[in-house]
């Protein structure tokens, strides 16, 4: 950063002038003006991409212009430009086993061990069924919803012969 000093010629006194910089041999304002690679830019229209200049609704990956209807950009231990498996993805799921999968992070969620999932689809670390499995505060019950159970704080009861009663299952009496 180079400060510039301004005297002021009436009072002899000189005073720093932080904002500016020079960028390509050019003084420039660093509040309005950005340098890439010793060209100067418009920090309100433009970014800088590995050295080259573009439009602000253009994105940047690791350098690199993203074509974002084809590429999310990924950021894991390298970074780089991942094929979207569906035209609305728009974000990573690092894997364990270190590739990326794309996701719309809209209606899906990513976890490193379980990968790409629909949301809500996750009851503690086990993805499950809704229609199919019984989710009870993190504590899966398969088939539990096929079986009418529901749950009872974090058990699972028979709707049929049994209810709960703060977090307590009661059998039903059967006559």
């Amino acid at each position: 950063l180079l400060f510039i000093l301004k005297i002021d010629i009436f009072s002899g006194n000189m005073q720093e002038e932080p904002f500016l910089k020079m960028c390509g041999g050019r003084l420039i304002n660093e509040n309005i003006k950005g340098c890439c690679d010793g060209t100067p830019f418009d920090l309100l229209n433009q970014i800088c991409c590995g050295g080259t200049i573009l439009h602000k609704s253009k994105k940047c990956c690791d350098g690199r212009e993203l074509d974002t209807a084809k590429y999310v950009c990924c950021k894991g231990d390298t970074i780089e430009q991942q094929v979207k498996l569906q035209p609305n993805s728009d974000e990573c799921c690092l894997l364990k086993n270190g590739s990326f999968q794309t996701y719309n992070r809209k209606y899906s969620e990513c976890s490193r061990s379980l990968g790409v999932a629909p949301k809500g689809s996750r009851c503690g670390a086990l993805l499950y069924n809704k229609r199919t499995d019984l989710c009870c505060q993190g504590i899966l019950f398969r088939n539990g919803t096929l079986q009418k159970r529901k749950c009872c704080g974090v058990k699972s009861y028979d709707t049929q012969c049994q209810e709960c009663q703060h977090d307590r299952i009661i059998d039903l009496e059967t006559w």
